[in-house]
């Protein structure tokens, strides 16, 4: 009789042991899923940052080499020179 009561005791404890880590799986299981996913949103969104961020260097970059193109300065001297030659032009006619 008292092996039956240990053997009867120890199969629930073993049975109550199962039934906890199987919980525990469970939890542990749902939490990192749902982590997952979040992590994976997160991970989506700064690529889409940096994919923006790409785009406006790139833009950037570009209108840094149209700005320091070499005819663009001239034609920008050229175009001062002309205004201050024609403001230097005095008309002594009197009209």
């Amino acid at each position: 009789m008292k092996k039956k009561k240990l053997l009867s005791t120890f199969v629930t404890a073993l049975v109550v042991v199962f039934f906890l880590s199987f919980v525990a799986f469970l939890g542990t299981s749902i939490v990192l899923k749902s982590y997952n996913v979040s992590l994976t949103a997160q991970k989506k969104e700064m690529e889409t940052k940096i994919s923006n961020v790409k785009a406006e260097i790139d833009t950037l970059e570009t209108q840094i080499a149209d700005l320091q193109d070499r005819n663009r300065v001239l034609s920008m001297i050229d175009d001062q020179m002309q205004s201050i030659k024609t403001n230097n032009v005095v008309d002594l006619t009197g009209n």
